[in-house]
């Protein structure tokens, strides 16, 4: 929609060109927060972890849009941006001090907010997991940041380090609204990157459980490698509902961004 400046009571409408990243930016914090309610030793690890991520995402975003020749590029994600996003979940797995093993698990997150667990096991159970798999979680819930960054950058940088390529420079600043925009193209996007990323943690599952079978008659069955394949298998189950909980997120983002558009353009066509 074209307006000149002549209009008068246009309304002016902030943060659209960031309102993906700035959710997803919120919910980061909060999950730190969880993860310090839950377990305070690591505290600085998840921190760590957390920045980290948003570095690793504004990374790939920039090597992506350098090797892009069209902006419709953007909407998709190669494998090897996401097979980089797997390791660090596994990776962090680690950096937030845990191990594929029983005696390494942080029993101490059952009794945070009770002492007595004798008569409840469900909610214990449930700490012990999100402290224990805290990295998958935030990695699948995450993900869309994938895709998401390089528009973010372009909101934010627009003319400055990254020049446009096929789009003027009015369309580059509009930024993550180009998402909203073409809505259709970026579920596609977010979904094929939502699918990729399972089924890169499916195939991860499927070598451990390889491995597993390889070392069957191996003495240390049982303390390395089945432990290591059951903790496998947990993150996958674990990874499945964010992934999924990320793109509902932007798919609800995208539909409230259509609603206000829906809204401004019935106010203003009376």
């Amino acid at each position: 929609m074209q307006l000149g400046p002549h209009i008068q009571g246009y309304p002016i409408v902030y943060g659209l060109a960031t309102v993906y990243s700035a959710t997803f930016l919120s919910i980061s914090i909060l999950f730190v927060f969880l993860e310090d309610a839950i377990g305070y030793v690591y505290a600085v690890s998840v921190v760590i972890m957390i920045i980290s991520i948003w570095i690793m995402a504004m990374i790939v975003s920039v090597i992506r849009h350098n090797q892009c020749t069209k902006i419709n590029e953007l909407y998709t994600v190669s494998w090897l941006y996401i097979l980089l996003w797997t390791l660090s979940s596994s990776y962090w797995f680690y950096g937030t001090g845990h191990n594929p093993s029983f005696p390494a698990i942080h029993w101490n997150a059952a009794f945070v907010l009770q002492s007595n667990v004798e008569n409840n096991t469900w909610l214990p159970g449930f700490f012990i997991l999100a402290n224990t798999f805290f990295s998958h979680a935030v990695h699948a819930f995450l993900l869309p940041l994938l895709l998401i960054c390089p528009f973010a950058i372009h909101g934010a940088w627009s003319g400055k380090s990254l020049p446009p390529k096929d789009e003027d420079e009015q369309t580059m600043a509009r930024g993550e609204l180009l998402l909203a925009e073409k809505s259709r193209q970026m579920i596609h996007g977010s979904f094929d990157l939502t699918a990729k990323y399972i089924l890169a943690n499916c195939f991860r599952v499927a070598m451990v459980m390889a491995a597993a079978t390889i070392h069957s008659r191996h003495l240390m069955m049982w303390k390395i490698f089945a432990p290591k394949l059951i903790f496998e298998g947990i993150a996958l189950f674990i990874t499945l509902p964010f992934s999924f909980f990320g793109f509902i997120l932007m798919y609800r983002v995208t539909q409230h961004i259509n609603v206000l558009f829906e809204r401004i353009m019935t106010q203003h066509s009376n």
